[in-house]
């Protein structure tokens, strides 16, 4: 795949995760999404997505983000690392706990 194609893919990325996440949520009360796991979850993988895109364009097509100064790349590859540090790290993190805990008495006896 040429790179062309590949910047191509990362803009449609973005542009279907956001409209997903407006969909999402699109009537939505804030307090009935905040009792939504599900929907908080989607909506957290959208933005992800975006992040991740937004990301990839700035790292393999500087170029083209240089010429779109207007488009707050800084602020959207930031969101998507601290969504990944605030909502995804400390799961990850509790999973190996865990996975420790259980082991530990198998190794130390």
């Amino acid at each position: 795949m040429s790179a062309d194609n590949r910047l191509s893919d990362y803009i449609l990325q973005m542009v279907t995760a956001a409209a997903d996440a407006l969909t999402f949520t699109e009537g939505m009360a804030e307090e009935d999404f905040l009792a939504d796991l599900r929907t908080q979850r989607a909506m957290v993988m959208s933005l992800m997505i975006v992040g991740e895109a937004a990301s990839r364009i700035v790292s393999d097509h500087p170029d083209f983000a240089d010429a779109k100064a207007a488009i707050p790349r800084r602020g959207i590859c930031g969101m998507r690392n601290r969504i990944y540090d605030v909502v995804l790290a400390p799961v990850i993190y509790r999973r190996h706990l865990r996975r420790l805990r259980r082991q530990a008495p198998a190794v130390s006896g």
